[in-house]
């Protein structure tokens, strides 16, 4: 979508939410214009299972305190007659931001959207349903962060799955643990994997990208929760990840939290690197290979030899050419060490054949 756009909103717009044991996809929904379908995908994005929360539990809510404010004053023009389309655009605007942030709000920017369906109507508009919903991610990040701490915590050696430990809280302390309670649910035709593109999507953020770095995009059925609140997103993904009795771990590249099943042996997350089409698992397995190679006993009697050849540069003992020819053989027959295709007793010998 070319800036300064927006797409259209049909009839009405809500929020939707899908998941299985690895991956958990959150969608903004409107109506179909063309009436080929009962919905379609305004907005849709998919994660690892569990990035969402975790990504939730970072939002800084200072400056979003401030949207509020801007929304607030857009309302107020668009009520005293200022109706220029730019004033929704901006509305818009924020929406895409707060998507872009976190996908557990996408109830929030739904509300924002159905502002112009209020317009269409010819009805006064408000931003009590956009600041209701604010008040509410808002407590929200609080009580989530004592929930992870406490259910989904790794360092957590009982052997409780995540549900008992749910409900032994819940038994203690019904406000920060409530009855996980969502609204309608439907069982749907819905894509998984793959790069889908919808209305809402700007095209700058499939720039490098692999449109297919989640395999093959393919329709499945699942269970979806759709509606207009967030607390029944929240509460359809916590029941979830008890489901798949998720834990949350620290990456140990970006030091950001990620869901893995409790277990397991993950230790780097998902995300892309920045200014890299490198994910931190990828980055973090090289690191972790080149960290094991360095302490093969080849590379580390050929570092040795290396820094003494090198030496006799400095004291004239041996040519820059003589060096980057002796320093080409030791490479090849140190790689041929590590394939097991030389003894280490062999290389070292021939290391250490032109000794001083």
């Amino acid at each position: 979508m070319s800036p300064g756009n927006r797409p259209k909103v049909y009839q009405k717009i809500w929020a939707a939410a899908y998941a299985d044991n690895k991956v958990e996809c959150f969608e903004v929904r409107t109506m179909d214009a063309e009436n080929k379908g009962p919905y379609i995908p305004y907005w849709h994005k998919q994660y690892p299972l569990g990035q969402t929360l975790a990504d939730f539990l970072n939002i800084d809510f200072r400056s979003w305190n401030e949207h509020l404010d801007i929304i607030q004053f857009i309302v107020d023009t668009i009520n005293a007659g200022d109706d220029d389309e730019s004033q929704f655009l901006s509305l818009f605007n924020i929406a895409t931001h707060w998507l872009r942030t976190c996908s557990l709000v996408a109830p929030m920017a739904a509300a924002v959207e159905r502002l112009s369906l209020c317009y269409e109507r010819g009805e006064t508009l408000s931003a009590d349903e956009v600041k209701r919903h604010m008040t509410y991610y808002q407590a929200l990040q609080f009580r989530l962060k004592t929930v992870v701490r406490t259910v989904f915590d790794t360092d957590n050696t009982n052997s409780m799955t995540s549900r008992e430990r749910y409900m032994e809280a819940w038994r203690e302390d019904k406000t920060t643990y409530p009855e996980l309670r969502f609204g309608q649910i439907q069982v749907q035709e819905v894509w998984i994997n793959g790069i889908m593109t919808c209305l809402y999507d700007n095209a700058l953020d499939y720039i490098g990208q692999d449109l297919m770095e989640n395999g093959p995009q393919e329709f499945v059925t699942r269970e979806v929760v759709v509606s207009e609140e967030p607390s029944d997103l929240v509460d359809f993904m916590l029941n979830r990840y008890l489901d798949s009795n998720l834990e949350f771990r620290t990456c140990k590249y970006c030091g950001r939290l990620f869901g893995a099943k409790r277990g397991s042996k993950g230790e780097y997350c998902d995300r892309k690197i920045a200014g890299s089409t490198k994910t931190c698992k990828q980055a973090g397995s090289l690191r972790l290979y080149e960290q094991r190679r360095m302490e093969e006993p080849a590379v580390k009697a050929y570092k040795k030899a290396y820094k003494t050849h090198n030496a006799r540069i400095r004291y004239g003992l041996m040519t820059r050419a003589e060096f980057v020819k002796w320093s080409a053989k030791a490479r090849l027959l140190r790689d041929q060490c590590l394939d097991g295709k030389l003894s280490l007793e062999e290389f070292q010998a021939w290391l250490d054949h032109d000794k001083l």
